[in-house]
């Protein structure tokens, strides 16, 4: 009795452990579609908004560089990531929207505020997207490296409707919560080990 006590303790420590390390990642940024404009259709165009909360690099110049997941077929020649189109209340002209934009955070203005569009692929049907942030310094150097993810859901709405249902990939999930079962397998079985020995 008191083994399996101890089990479910160790596992909710761990447990609590993981979760807020998740949350605390994923703090940082904050992603929010339109779902009254957005279209999940092939070939879609649509736009999205965020912010990054980037207060710990105070006075660094900083390059956002945007990415997806999703997979356009063969054709590599036009760039399909998703492209800048206001940072910070500047709206960039169509010519030089790009899928990177440079961001000096300051005290009172610490945080990345932006709209952006993308473009679903014109064959098969996407119901999910995940949206990968690579910043980096002025030498190329990565200081964190943030994702989430924008899915079709119940509604096809936004965060509060189920848009955004995990800000982390499901595979890192069942990794995590593997890694948590497999510490706590191991502190029983060394606890087993223990006990026959004194025995």
């Amino acid at each position: 009795m008191k083994l399996r006590i101890l089990n479910l303790i160790l596992f909710a420590v761990l447990l609590i452990w993981c979760t807020g390390a998740v949350c605390e990642h994923t703090a940082q940024i904050q992603i929010n579609a339109n779902n009254e404009e957005w279209s999940w259709d092939p070939g879609a165009y649509n736009q999205f908004t965020g912010r990054i909360d980037l207060a710990e690099f105070c006075g660094k110049e900083l390059t956002i560089k945007i990415s997806t997941d999703l997979s356009y077929g063969g054709d590599q020649e036009e760039d399909h990531d998703p492209l800048f189109t206001v940072v910070n209340g500047r709206r960039i002209t169509m010519l030089k929207q790009k899928s990177s934009a440079v961001f000096t955070p300051e005290a009172e203005n610490s945080e990345f505020d932006f709209s952006a569009s993308l473009k679903l692929p014109e064959k098969g049907h996407v119901r999910s997207i995940r949206l990968d942030f690579r910043i980096v310094d002025e030498n190329d150097t990565e200081m964190m490296n943030l994702q989430d993810t924008i899915s079709a859901g119940d509604n096809a709405a936004g965060r509060e409707s189920g848009t955004f249902y995990i800000p982390y990939d499901i595979d890192t999930i069942i990794w995590i919560i593997t890694a948590a079962a497999a510490v706590i397998w191991a502190a029983v079985l060394l606890r087993s080990v223990i006990i026959k020995k004194r025995v």
